[in-house]
């Protein structure tokens, strides 16, 4: 008996050492360029557990209890998270392949749900997912090849199951569902029903062909990330090949594994670099601005950073996969 109070004991010391660590190290004061008098980006917070979202006050005791009989948090951690997309009220939704299912993180009202349930099963490789202006969740899974769509209440509404192979990014626009299937190397287009339009694109290097594309953004044309091709490719919304920008390296200003793609409303792009460990942002000539983080597992730093979004307060969300975290960032003096 003595023995267990000691281990007890112990215990709450490391719980209470470690509370104080992490309340000191909260929130911590980063900024880019760091010898910048005008910094461009800020470190905000990191989200990686269903406790942070609840925001839920535990006492020393409840964590102990934890420790020894564990917890229902246990099952809604990230493992291995890979998109993001964000709504307008900040509500958060992240794919998880390797927990095959969605998050949601309702920050706001402190909420939070999993989804993991299709019409005819379970999701096996969630990867893509996108918003609608009318609150549909669209999102791919890989492996079955299709596209679940979800309405406001997490309920299943249809399906796409044809002219799709491997379906990975997936972009909202115009009322139409522009799909990045990488194992087509093409871009698949439905319309907001699910009724298959049109598609552009097939395997190659040249103006208008893809190698592997995996994420898609938008601001006044499509931006496809060509993730083997190390590039970025314009579209018009009619699939005619614009422009292009990136070549493969790894040294600032190049790809050595692209993986998110967003773009603010400046037109400013922000490319996730999983080799690299940050987030390089290109100005609207392409020209770069700026590179953001390291490798590492402190505020800041990343392991294999992946999906990318910006929200309507101009907030960059990360999804920073080997962390297994969300981290959020501040786009500073914007106009």
């Amino acid at each position: 008996m003595k023995y267990f109070q000691v281990v007890v004991v112990l215990i709450v010391y490391v719980i209470f050492r470690s509370n104080l660590v992490a309340q000191n190290q909260q929130n911590p004061n980063l900024l880019w360029p760091v010898s910048s008098d005008t910094p461009r980006i800020k470190y905000v917070s990191s989200i990686s557990s269903l406790r942070e979202i609840e925001k839920k006050s535990t006492s020393i005791f409840e964590n102990v209890l934890h420790i020894f009989f564990g917890s229902e948090e246990q099952e809604h951690q990230f493992v291995q998270p890979v998109g993001i997309a964000v709504s307008d009220t900040k509500k958060i939704y992240v794919t998880d392949p390797g927990a095959q299912g969605i998050h949601i993180l309702d920050i706001a009202n402190d909420d939070y749900h999993f989804i993991s349930h299709t019409l005819s099963g379970n999701l096996l490789s969630p990867v893509g997912i996108a918003l609608s202006n009318e609150g549909m969740v669209y999102v791919s899974d890989s492996e079955q090849g299709k596209i679940i769509v979800y309405d406001e209440d997490n309920d299943v509404q249809f399906e796409i199951t044809e002219h799709l192979q491997r379906p990975t990014g997936l972009l909202f626009a115009q009322q139409k569902l522009y799909v990045a299937d990488a194992g087509k190397h093409a871009l698949v287009i439905f319309n907001a029903d699910g009724n298959f339009l049109t598609e552009y694109g097939h395997r190659g290097a040249g103006e208008g062909e893809f190698n592997f594309p995996i994420q898609i953004a938008e601001h006044d044309n499509l931006f496809v990330l060509d993730a083997l091709n190390y590039r970025i490719q314009e579209l018009q919304y009619n699939g005619k090949y614009s422009s292009a920008f990136g070549m493969q390296g790894n040294v600032t200003g190049k790809f050595a594994s692209p993986k998110g793609i967003a773009i603010d409303t400046n037109g400013n792009y922000y490319v996730t670099d999983a080799l690299m460990d940050n987030f390089q942002i290109f100005n609207k000539e392409k020209k770069l601005l700026l590179v953001v983080g390291t490798h590492g597992t402190r505020e800041g730093e990343f392991m294999s950073p992946g999906g990318i979004a910006i929200d309507n307060s101009h907030q960059i969300y990360i999804v920073d996969m080997l962390n297994k975290r969300i981290q959020i960032f501040q786009i500073m003096n914007y106009q």
